[in-house]
């Protein structure tokens, strides 16, 4: 495969070509806000795998340091009982029942949080994939297909509803602050939803694009939104309300100055 030039300066009057097609069009046309928007997405998307991937790391990495430490702790008391009386005294026994309950009982959270992540991951990454796709149907909808948007928007459904079972029942409009990695994917979450009404737009006016994009820029928003919950969640705190934010102390509402 030959190199591929960073620069061509081909764009450098304002006007570039799109996937297939030979005809110059103005970077200020709407196919490239669109397009752009798009980029947009996938880089976010980018840093928040690269951050879901830590926390995944994060669980694996403790795991193995508190199994590590609950060996010690058993291992310890055993030599302990066994220098002071000459024997391993039963009443040492029950503090290394103990850390081996909890063992249990950290090892199994732990493992859940590290499949978690793993799952989140693993669509964060399907969707940055078929966003590339999604470019490339909108830049040359004739000839290239946008393919398998109704078995992502299926995934993310799954995915959403699977996180949503195990998540406070949500009663009201929520504040996503509470870690760098639910705040951020908040934000992506608005750029989503940005692309979706430009992608709204532009479907008026050309109707040779798949009827599944729209679904599917939806869907994802709304899985963006759960897996911020769902990382929030993990912060051992309640959420907070977004009605807290602009009441007073006793409950009521904040008149606003006219």
């Amino acid at each position: 495969m030959p190199d591929v030039k960073i620069y061509t300066k081909t764009g450098d009057t304002g006007k570039t070509t799109l996937f297939g097609n030979d005809n110059k069009y103005s970077k200020s046309d709407s196919v490239f806000d669109l397009m752009g928007g798009i980029d947009e997405v996938n880089a976010g998307l980018g840093l928040l795998t690269y951050q879901v991937r830590a926390l995944k790391q994060y669980w694996n990495k403790h795991t193995i340091y508190l199994l590590g430490l609950i060996i010690f702790c058993g291992f310890a008391s055993c030599c302990i009982s066994h220098i002071y009386t000459g024997k391993i005294d039963p009443s040492y026994l029950t503090p290394i029942v103990l850390m081996w309950f909890a063992s249990i009982f950290v090892f199994e959270y732990s493992s859940c949080q590290s499949k978690k992540f793993t799952k989140i991951e693993d669509v964060l990454l399907m969707i940055q994939e078929k966003n590339v796709n999604l470019l490339s149907h909108i830049s040359n909808p004739d000839r290239v297909r946008f393919i398998g948007g109704a078995e992502i928007v299926k995934i993310m459904e799954e995915e959403i509803d699977t996180i949503t079972a195990i998540l406070p029942k949500l009663t009201n409009f929520i504040l996503v602050y509470k870690s760098k990695e639910s705040a951020w994917c908040n934000v992506t979450r608005t750029i989503v939803r940005r692309v979706e009404r430009e992608l709204s737009r532009y479907c008026l006016e050309h109707k040779s694009l798949n009827t599944e994009c729209l679904p599917y820029m939806n869907r994802m928003s709304d899985y963006l939104f759960t897996v911020a919950r769902c990382i929030d969640n993990d912060q051992w705190s309640p959420p907070t309300n977004y009605y807290h934010a602009v009441s007073g102390r006793n409950g009521k509402s904040v008149k606003k100055n006219k």
